[in-house]
């Protein structure tokens, strides 16, 4: 079995892959299909540069992870993976036909019976932020972005006003272009996180915000911003964005 290279990217996908194996152990499943998405598109960019071989063990490996994530309810990082990405993997089609059109079928029942439970319940509690909140989180699983900034924004005016809150709806803006209203939500967040003390965000609100200013053009603010994070700090934006890439793009 051939060693998978050790360099930065490969080795930036092993850390996510476990931490995402850390998580599923604590059951925290939204914090693990995170890292597990990550992961997964590292290796799919290392795939393409043929960088990254993998053999019909690793690929196994790998499927039958897909299947226990489905069967946990993590779906969201599996469903999106595609067979091309996996071209220069020597795994019979019908196998991998197989493992995706099941964990597909599954993903698109949960997100429906999600989208389903989260619309009932904004009509039974019509008060409750944390219904909209889940509304918001259900459209943003079917990439309807607008929608899931308009369900956010009624969870806000309903008192949810934590830092999380404008993170959450400064993403669904980021995904849709509104980056105006990211940079305006992303810079609450941090508000929040002075006033309440709270560091968990502050990162990745930086970070995020750094995409916002970069996509309108303002490359000084985001470099601003990434001073406030980690060299090796890789995470989703628009993409997958390495701080070492974000920093190239808005180089002068």
């Amino acid at each position: 079995m051939p060693e998978v290279p050790d360099d930065k990217e490969t080795a930036l996908a092993k850390r996510l892959g476990a931490a995402g194996l850390a998580q599923i152990d604590a059951n925290l499943l939204d914090q693990a299909d995170n890292m597990f998405h990550k992961a997964a598109r590292i290796i799919a960019d290392a795939i393409k540069e043929g960088g990254f071989p993998l053999d019909d063990t690793h690929c196994c490996v790998h499927l039958r992870r897909l299947i226990a994530l489905a069967d946990s309810g993590t779906l969201e990082w599996a469903g999106n993976l595609r067979r091309p990405r996996f071209s220069e993997v020597r795994l019979p089609a019908d196998t991998w036909e197989r493992v995706r059109e099941e964990v597909q079928e599954r993903k698109r029942a949960k997100e429906q019976a999600d989208f389903e439970d989260a619309v009932s319940q904004t009509e039974q509690h019509p008060d409750d932020p944390k219904a909209w909140r889940a509304l918001a989180r259900a459209h943003n699983s079917n990439d309807d972005y607008p929608a899931a900034i308009t369900a956010m924004t009624r969870a806000i005016e309903l008192g949810l006003s934590a830092s999380d809150a404008y993170w959450d709806r400064g993403r669904y803006a980021l995904m849709a272009g509104d980056y105006d209203l990211a940079i305006a939500d992303f810079s609450q967040g941090l508000v929040l996180s002075d006033q309440l003390n709270n560091d968990d965000l502050r990162e990745e609100l930086h970070f995020l915000r750094a995409e916002a200013f970069f996509q309108l053009g303002r490359k000084t603010e985001a470099r601003a911003d990434l001073e406030h994070v980690r060299d090796d700090c890789v995470s989703w934006t628009i993409q997958v964005r390495s701080k070492d890439e974000l920093l190239a793009l808005c180089a002068e």
